[in-house]
């Protein structure tokens, strides 16, 4: 046996017996009913060992046991939390005082301890579940022997998921496969959290301590710090989601449910860039010698105000270089394209910048804007001209005759004097976006549909397909979503439902099926792989833990045993180690399980 593998052996071995041993003590002390009042042999106790030091003469820390039952129950509950800690951890009496013997010792422990448990108050229990408090186990007990028969176990529990699992869940929620060039080649790694590419801002809202040592239990609830932020994260990868299943087919349910809308939105698209782009020839080609006086009555923008060219010194002011006055790519691209439209013979001038100015206010842009692209061009005419890019001179393909016949009716029945061509083309696109509306509610989706919308997103989210409970819930949750928002806000708030699920956060570990002679119960197969790869990994069950799962091969030790060494002797999968140095430019990966590593730099 290799030495890593010898170290984690024992801290397994040491942590099943911890287990055990805490059971035994604590069915040891659990009570069926004990009374509230102090008995008298305890009240002894608590007077021959604490009264000289918590008595109404000295009241060290502010704490008497002199008179615990003349307190109402709260307070004497209070009290005895108090002192459990420093009893069962022997730091009370103190070291130079009188010590009770090991029998007293006890048998005021367990008394103490069986009290607040009757009443669910026991502070002390929390904080023995706390891997910080692993050493005050009695070592001597610990490694006795007297335990050695016990079965080991643990109970059913829940985890919070890690930093680490967050970060590898939404990367595989969100389709984002991180690559890396290592030893020549591209390989796939896990835990590079940039997301470039990645159109969505998450926030990690379980990060862990910074410190050596154990720092990712059991121990952590989900409290409303971590709901809110989920929430904001539910929000934009439901968003997300829905872009890149437009594209790429992602969840085919959607795409049913989803399809003709799109297609609509794509119809709506192209009409509208073919209008932008064409509508002064359409509309002279439709209305003839009318359309000159179907036009907005023309009003010239106030000129802006001129440029000093003196300063305040009376020496003269140099002109702003062009890269620093320019606007925005996209609103040069507008000045462009009215100088190639209107300037004769390649020399700009006055006459162009009027024509220019004049076709913006028939198209309709803000007379703000058209004062500021006016100045500029007044300002840099010369340099315009000369650093204007070359025309791209493909043409978009026209739209099909069936598509400019709709164009051209939906022109002519909603143009109305005085209307810019932005306000035409406005109507235009509400009347196409009614009419398809009309359309598509002509067309029922199936039960079918949904049930699979249902199934798919759970698959991809939770991870498992719905119970059939889950799925008529979800079923109707869908449609009454639906009915209220419509498909794509309803799919939308159904996968933000879905994340924000207790079982996306949490990883659980429950027994299930039959129980031995000793009560206990084997993990299911399916916690049984998520616990082997949190184990190792940060990821989720590799495709060989699934098949493992499916076919009935995660049922026994033996089954455990092969599982885990297979991962351990893995080397095919990379890990990013530490994000910042990845992102400074220097290699920092891995092939180990990233878990193994983990644990060797965090204890040795």
């Amino acid at each position: 046996m290799t030495i890593d593998r010898c170290r984690m052996t024992m801290a397994i071995t040491c942590l099943v017996l911890l287990g055990a041993t805490h059971a035994a003590e604590c069915a040891e002390a659990k009570p069926s009913s004990i009374p509230s009042e102090i008995p008298a042999e305890i009240q002894t106790l608590f007077t021959r060992y604490c009264v000289e030091c918590h008595g109404p003469a000295t009241a060290e820390a502010d704490q008497r046991f002199d008179a615990l039952n003349a307190r109402d129950l709260d307070s004497r509950l209070d009290k005895l939390n108090a002192a459990h800690e420093q009893i069962y951890l022997e730091r009370m009496p103190p070291v130079d005082a009188k010590q009770p013997t090991p029998a007293e010792r006890a048998k005021l422990n367990n008394w103490i301890s069986g009290l607040l448990r009757s009443h669910q108050a026991c502070k002390l229990d929390d904080k023995l579940r706390m891997p910080e408090y692993g050493n005050v186990v009695d070592h001597d007990k610990l490694f006795s022997g007297a335990f050695k028969d016990l079965p080991g176990f643990t109970p059913d529990r829940r985890w919070l998921i890690s930093e680490y699992i967050f970060d590898a869940k939404f990367n595989k929620l969100l389709d984002y496969n991180a690559q890396r060039d290592i030893d020549g080649k591209r390989q796939n790694v896990i835990g590079d959290n940039n997301r470039n590419g990645v159109r969505v801002n998450l926030t990690n809202p379980f990060l862990l301590p910074t410190h050596s040592g154990v720092r990712y239990y059991d121990t952590t609830s989900l409290d409303g710090g971590h709901l809110l932020t989920m929430l904001t994260n539910a929000k934009e990868s439901s968003a997300y989601l829905m872009s890149i299943a437009k594209r790429k087919n992602l969840l085919p349910a959607v795409a049913v449910i989803m399809g003709p809308q799109w297609e609509h939105e794509k119809t709506l698209a192209a009409r509208e860039s073919y209008l932008i782009a064409n509508i002064e020839p359409e509309l002279r080609e439709l209305f003839q010698e009318q359309h000159e006086r179907l036009l907005p009555a023309y009003v010239a923008s106030k000129p802006a105000p001129p440029v000093a060219t003196v300063g305040p010194d009376g020496k003269p002011l140099k002109k702003a270089v062009f890269d620093i006055a320019k606007p925005s790519n996209e609103e040069l691209d507008q000045i462009w394209s009215g100088v190639r439209k209107h300037m004769v013979d390649g020399v700009p001038d006055e006459a162009m910048v009027l024509k220019i100015e004049r076709d913006w206010f028939y198209f309709g842009v803000d007379p703000r804007t058209i004062q500021l692209r006016v100045a500029f061009m007044r300002n840099y005419i010369d340099e315009l001209a000369k650093r204007m890019p070359k025309q791209n001179t493909s043409q978009p393909k026209p739209p099909a005759e069936t598509e400019l016949a709709s164009i051209r009716a939906a022109l002519q029945k909603h143009r109305q004097s005085g209307d810019t061509y932005s306000v035409i083309i406005a109507k235009c696109k509400t009347d196409w976006s009614n009419e398809f509306q009309r359309e598509r509610e002509k067309v029922s989706t199936t039960d079918e549909t949904y049930v699979n919308l249902v199934d798919q997103l759970f698959t991809k989210i939770i991870e498992r397909s719905p119970t059939q409970n889950e799925l008529a819930e979800y079923l109707a949750l869908t449609k009454s979503y639906i009915t209220k928002v419509g498909n794509e806000k309803a799919i939308e708030r159904l996968i933000q439902t879905l994340i924000l699920r207790t079982d996306f956060v949490y990883r659980h570990e429950y027994g299930e099926g039959t129980a031995d002679e000793h009560g206990r119960k084997m993990l299911s197969p399916r916690d049984a792989s998520y616990a082997l790869a949190y184990a190792l990994t940060d990821s989720s069950p590799d495709k060989e833990l699934q098949e493992a799962v499916k076919n009935g091969k995660l049922n026994t030790r033996e089954d455990y045993r092969r599982e885990v060494e297979r991962m351990l002797k893995n080397r095919s999968q990379y890990y990013i180690i530490e994000e910042g140095v990845d992102r400074s430019g220097h290699d920092s990966f891995t092939n180990l399980p990233i878990r193994k590593l983990r644990f060797f730099r965090e204890f040795f």
